[in-house]
């Protein structure tokens, strides 16, 4: 550990201290998700296949989640979580998070955002990353649902937020309009122009992006080939040119500038935000120093190592930052 002020719920949990061979930064980020996929442990996966498939219609969007429930108990709250960028509900840092909190007896949401997965086909406009207002409003309509099934027990339900990297972002965000959701940001990317050039300069992530970033591409144009066509999108290597043709496009943005601005929570964006971060110093996406710079209604706990969005902890692949969000949520 570096630092912490993240209160005394989650303060006496054991540091994160990764086992030999998982210090490394990129082993950490991959592992936790690219890998972590291919040998998701069975137990996880029958949880997978047990989640409830829902389509929300919030009238200007559709937006799928996947709902978990703890078996033969009311849950102590509900708990809501965004992936990253280009993630979504099915990832596995997503599904192991979501085990870990229904086995402590809450209710889970796993949140798809618009686009990613397999929703190219729920709406015909496209994602970007400053589409704060439909997250917003789906996350007030999955706290008054909850809280519509349960009257009797309000006082004492909590309903909880978490978000990995961009996800963390777009939790920020949330947790400025709706203060009554208690909000975990995991390695959350508060700088998009900072974290677009550290992709940018990644011979690891850069083409792994721009692949995923491809993927909407082809299934957009496919489920509405008379509204898009990505050819020029498509031939594009460089996240900096892909972002500036897709923003100039396909967007109301006239620059990268102002589309970055949009959704840029440095400095005093978050003043008297109350929200909580968990992050690494050697995360290799995100750059940490802003963290620094955050009002202090945003807690934060520093661990040295980590990667991003990752604290692989052990070869069982199992992710420490799991078990802090289980306690930052029970406390």
């Amino acid at each position: 550990m570096v630092s912490e002020n993240a209160g005394t719920s989650i303060s006496n949990l054991h540091d994160f201290t990764p086992a030999v061979g998982l210090t490394n930064p990129n082993l950490q980020t991959i592992f936790s998700s690219a890998i972590r996929k291919i040998i998701i442990p069975r137990t996880e996966a029958e949880f997978l296949n047990a989640g409830q498939e829902e389509i929300i219609n919030l009238g200007s969007v559709r937006l799928q989640i996947e709902r978990d429930k703890p078996a033969n108990t009311e849950p102590l709250g509900l708990i809501m979580i965004i992936p990253g960028w280009l993630g979504h509900s099915k990832s596995s840092y997503v599904v192991s998070l979501a085990k870990k909190l229904v086995d402590a007896r809450f209710e889970v949401v796993r949140i798809t955002l618009r686009d990613h997965g397999e929703t190219c086909h729920l709406n015909s406009g496209l994602f970007h990353s400053a589409e704060t207002q439909e997250v917003v409003d789906l996350i007030k309509k999955l706290v008054d649902d909850f809280k519509v099934r349960y009257p009797n027990r309000e006082g004492d339900l909590t309903t909880g937020l978490v978000g990995f990297s961009m996800g963390g972002n777009f939790a920020l965000r949330v947790a400025r309009q709706l203060s009554s959701v208690r909000t975990l940001a995991i390695s959350p990317s508060l700088s998009p122009h900072k974290t677009i050039q550290k992709i940018e300069n990644s011979q690891i992530y850069r083409p792994y992006f721009i692949n995923k970033w491809r993927k909407i591409f082809r299934d957009k144009q496919r489920h509405f080939p008379d509204l898009y066509d990505f050819s020029y999108a498509m031939k594009q290597k460089s996240i900096i040119t892909l972002t500036k043709h897709f923003i100039g496009e396909f967007t109301s943005f006239d620059s990268v500038d102002s589309y970055c601005d949009a959704y840029d929570l440095c400095g005093s964006r978050l003043e008297g935000v109350n929200a909580h971060i968990l992050a690494s110093l050697d995360d290799p996406v995100v750059p940490t120093s802003d963290i620094d710079a955050l009002p202090p209604s945003v807690t934060r706990k520093m661990t040295k190592r980590g990667g991003h969005t990752a604290f692989i902890e052990n070869w069982a692949l199992d992710s420490w930052s799991d078990s802090y969000a289980e306690r930052f949520f029970a406390g």
